[in-house]
């Protein structure tokens, strides 16, 4: 930062025949907006120009100027739309008027992506975001605390992010998604309370990539999802999971599972148009094989995949018998525990299943 400010010293008349859009651009790739408005003692056409910066990033304050700079940079702002604000903060739970207040105002200059990251606990009401109408990225990390008691409104929302927040009961992640009739990207990373939400119900009817990731053992529950349009599909999760229940997936052609059978099951019955599959598996057993038809898989890989258990054997069979349309088979070794001649006909095996057309690949994990 000290040697741009320098250089604007030395070639400030050639910096500022620059277009303002193009100086605006510049500004925007500079990390926080801190560093924005030091730029403005370049030269006096610089002293106004940060505040056109669409592009704000908060990182971290630890002392009360810094949040006074938060405060007087929204207030300030001129831009005719916030295209982004990110906010890490670093700080206790007295500081939630502050962040409502500036919510409030980043709604209020339209907003488009908002990222909030706190490491202290902090409510959010749902009608912080019955305004946000403008807003299409939501992304919520680590300590925040969900409480959506009736649906909120945001109709322009596409993505939305949810890394390891807590949720007041099971209403208030249904009040929540179903205020977003447009999202198309879900992820939810679920951390590990067991006092949270316990059904997770996901009806989102323009869905298109679902993330989930649930490692808590000792939270009951489970998920239900409907989401007609979902293409893309990534899940891992634990025995402490009780259900995962998929509604309806017709348009589904990618997968991934890890540590899930029963979801294996449900998916293949469901998804008729599911080109891609992906195990990773080290913890579940299957007492049952699907029985499904897979006439559209055409890549089918399974990691960590332990070659010593008969059921998962017999799975893998299944699906290599009757993908007739599969054009890759991988499969990375997990667990060497017999003799080399045996793991070698188990693949000679697998590869005689598939097709002269199919590429078949295994390697060790």
């Amino acid at each position: 930062m000290e040697n741009l400010i320098m250089l604007g010293y030395v070639n400030a008349d050639r910096i500022s025949e620059l277009p303002e859009a193009l100086l605006v651009q510049i500004l925007s790739l500079l990390p926080t907006t801190k560093h924005v408005i030091v730029t403005s003692v370049l030269s006096k056409g610089w002293r106004s120009l940060w505040k056109m910066v669409p592009r704000l990033v908060f990182a971290s304050p630890n002392q009360k100027y810094e949040d006074n700079v938060i405060s007087t940079s929204l207030l300030s702002h001129e831009a005719p739309v916030i295209e982004s604000l990110r906010l890490r903060l670093v700080r206790d739970a007295r500081y939630m008027g502050d962040i409502r207040a500036w919510l409030g105002i980043a709604f209020a200059r339209h907003v488009r992506e908002l990222v909030l990251d706190v490491n202290f606990r902090v409510s959010f009401p749902g009608s912080m975001f019955c305004s946000a109408s403008s807003l299409e990225t939501l992304i919520l990390k680590n300590s925040i605390h969900v409480d959506v008691p009736c649906p909120v409104s945001m109709k322009s929302l596409k993505t939305l992010h949810l890394h390891d927040v807590t949720y007041k009961d099971d209403e208030s992640v249904r009040n929540l998604l179903s205020g977003c009739p447009c999202l198309e990207d879900l992820l939810v990373y679920r951390g590990y309370s067991i006092h949270d939400a316990k059904i997770f119900i996901i009806v989102a009817l323009s869905l298109k990539r679902l993330s989930i990731y649930d490692p808590c053992i000792g939270r009951k529950g489970g998920y239900v999802i409907n989401a007609p349009c979902l293409k893309y599909l990534e899940i891992e999760m634990i025995k402490g999971c009780d259900f995962c229940l998929i509604d309806n997936s017709p348009e589904l052609v990618e997968a991934t599972i890890r540590n899930w059978w029963n979801l294996l099951i449900l998916m293949l019955d469901n998804s008729p148009k599911l080109q891609v599959l992906k195990i990773v598996d080290k913890l579940s057993e299957q007492e049952y094989v699907p029985e499904c038809l897979l006439s559209q898989l055409e890549t089918f890989v399974w990691k960590n995949y332990d070659w010593t258990s008969e059921v998962k054997k017999e799975v893998a069979t299944y699906i290599l018998r009757n993908a007739v349309r599969l054009k890759k088979a991988a499969f990375s070794i997990y667990s060497i525990t017999v003799k080399c001649s045996e793991l070698e006909e188990r693949l000679q095996m697998f590869k005689e299943l598939v097709s002269n057309s199919c590429h078949f690949v295994s390697k060790f994990d």
